[in-house]
């Protein structure tokens, strides 16, 4: 295989990875200047969300065209005589890993993190199992352990005590 095309795939696979975080951080940050700076907690309007959703394809594509730019260029500054490194195909073996490995961690850590029977999720549970349609729950640090269920116009309907 071409130099040019293998090290182009080396960077391609775990720069999927990478511009799909790269693409989401900046797409991120985008909106929240949006909520903050222009519209705020106001009804957003229509061609925002199609904007945000077009940026995010932008950038994913583009962070992942520099990626394939990236390793075209080191395919062709290798002499066609060469093995392909080692090196690179480790890096880019261990980098794609390690991304899977952190998507699977981060499961792993939200599915623990959530699967605590904590006050507040016996709150939402309760509330609802009773059709209420929102939950609410004091600061932890007050220590008051007292659960409120609401419906559709935020009216109080029930006051649950531990």
């Amino acid at each position: 295989m071409n130099h040019k095309v293998s090290y182009t795939i080396l960077f391609i696979i775990p720069g999927l990875f990478a511009s799909f975080i790269i693409a989401a951080a900046i797409t991120g940050i985008i909106a929240g200047v949006f909520w903050l700076f222009i519209f705020g907690d106001n009804i957003w309007p229509e061609w925002t969300e199609a904007f945000i959703g077009s940026l995010f394809v932008i950038i994913f594509l583009g962070s992942l065209g520099a990626f394939a730019i990236a390793g075209y260029q080191l395919g062709i500054s290798q002499k066609p005589a060469n093995k392909i490194n080692r090196k690179y195909i480790l890096i880019s073996i261990g980098s794609t890993a390690a991304f899977i490995a952190f998507m699977f961690l981060y499961a792993f850590s939200n599915q623990i993190r959530n699967s605590n029977n904590s006050f507040t999720l016996q709150c939402h549970e309760a509330c609802k199992y009773r059709g209420h349609s929102g939950s609410s729950t004091p600061p932890e640090n007050l220590g008051i352990e007292e659960c409120s269920c609401f419906d559709d116009s935020i009216n109080e309907w029930i006051v649950l005590e531990k």
